[in-house]
């Protein structure tokens, strides 16, 4: 499940555990859930189908490339689910990520509030070679400005990526409020103990260039060097457009037992991950905001981390995790290596991060922001 998804279900869990109803419009949801209601029968599913129109644009891939007739056809697709709702149900105030196109106006037009939740614009995207090759990118920018403009409010779960968009798009008559994401500390927790030998450094992010992977390929080869005791564990899985860019990382590294690759994986299984390994790195070129590092934080397990974005509001650096400068593989290396040799500070460096992860971030904190940014909308 990805960050949006994640968040969305957590702040939709929150919100009936407060009293609310809520309704989640995805296309992720199977087919044979939609319209079905859980926990409680105060959540109800809604599919967004796909059409004919959408096989035809995956079929005319090269056009998609230049236009992106895939999202404006999911917001399409999205509109008219809502149209559909808010015929036989009332619907006080609904919530969208920063790309749909075409459904805010339509809902203020009928006196419904809009939040838009900042998470991975465009622009940012683009700066950092994620959205490299698409040239629609640009085009995606410009509606996601206009959905940004019909907003009642806007959340983003950082300043830093909230300072961005108002550099770019003047919000001066929009609310704008910094909620940062949530996560389950109780799930997300330390283990016992740990009884391993090996010292384990883990990755937890797409194999792809705006994640760093390039960084963190060169900082592995001085660690591996100077410690003869680690391994590194790297699980994301590759996107579909820095294939070949990281598979030059993958085959330097194959034949290494000291390094391994993992696919995406579950929250169960990442659990397992953080709680066996002695400190996680984010070599990121820019986060909006990282789940990995506050999922690890609230494991007790130290963080080496790019100093740049949402990351640099997390860490409060050499107390509770360790920020480094962005695309310095050395300095990574350094840092990776001053902290897998002194057991002491990644205790008590795992310590205070648990500690802050528990305050600031548990899904009760969060929660209790979000719903008095609902009710201040309400009309």
């Amino acid at each position: 499940m990805g960050g949006i998804s994640r968040y969305g279900h957590m702040i939709s869990d929150a919100l009936v555990q407060k009293g609310h109803y809520v309704h989640i419009i995805s296309s992720s949801i199977p087919q044979d859930k939609d319209g079905k209601e859980y926990n409680g029968k105060k959540i109800c599913l809604w599919r967004t189908e796909s059409s004919a129109l959408s096989d035809r644009i995956k079929f005319f891939w090269r056009i998609n490339n230049y236009f992106p007739l895939n999202r404006i056809e999911y917001s399409e697709l999205v509109r008219r689910k809502i149209e559909g709702l808010t015929r036989r149900a009332k619907i006080d105030l609904i919530e969208f990520p920063n790309y749909e196109a075409t459904v805010p106006s339509m809902l203020k037009s009928r006196g419904i509030s809009v939040v838009v939740r900042i998470h991975s614009p465009s622009f940012m995207l683009r700066s950092i070679k994620t959205l490299s090759g698409r040239s629609w990118s640009f085009f995606m920018e410009r509606l996601e400005a206009s959905v940004v403009k019909k907003a009642s409010a806007i959340t983003a779960p950082s300043k830093s990526i909230l300072s961005l968009l108002q550099q770019r798009i003047n919000l001066s008559n929009i609310p704008c409020y910094v909620i940062p994401n949530p996560i389950d500390v109780d799930f997300f927790s330390p283990p016992s103990s740990k009884t391993n030998e090996r010292l384990i450094v883990l990755y937890v992010g797409r194999f792809e260039y705006g994640k760093g992977i390039h960084i963190l390929g060169k900082a592995i080869k001085k660690v591996l060097q100077e410690i003869p005791n680690v391994y590194f564990v790297l699980a994301g899985g590759l996107p579909y457009q820095d294939t070949n860019y990281v598979n030059d990382i993958i085959r330097e590294y194959k034949d290494n037992d000291r390094v391994t690759f993992l696919d995406a994986q579950p929250c169960h299984n990442l659990l397992k991950l953080y709680r066996q390994a002695n400190l996680l790195v984010i070599p990121s070129l820019y986060e909006t905001f990282s789940y990995s590092c506050i999922e690890a934080m609230a494991c007790g397990l130290p963080v080496i981390a790019s100093n740049v974005g949402g990351l640099t509001e997390i860490i409060e650096n050499g107390k509770d995790g360790i920020l480094v400068p962005k695309e310095d593989a050395e300095k990574l290396a350094e840092e990776i290596i001053s902290l897998l040799t002194n057991e002491e500070k990644r205790t008590n460096i795992g310590k205070m991060a648990r500690d802050k992860a528990v305050k600031q971030f548990s899904l009760a904190a969060i929660s209790g922001r979000v719903v008095e940014v609902y009710r201040s909308l309400i009309r």
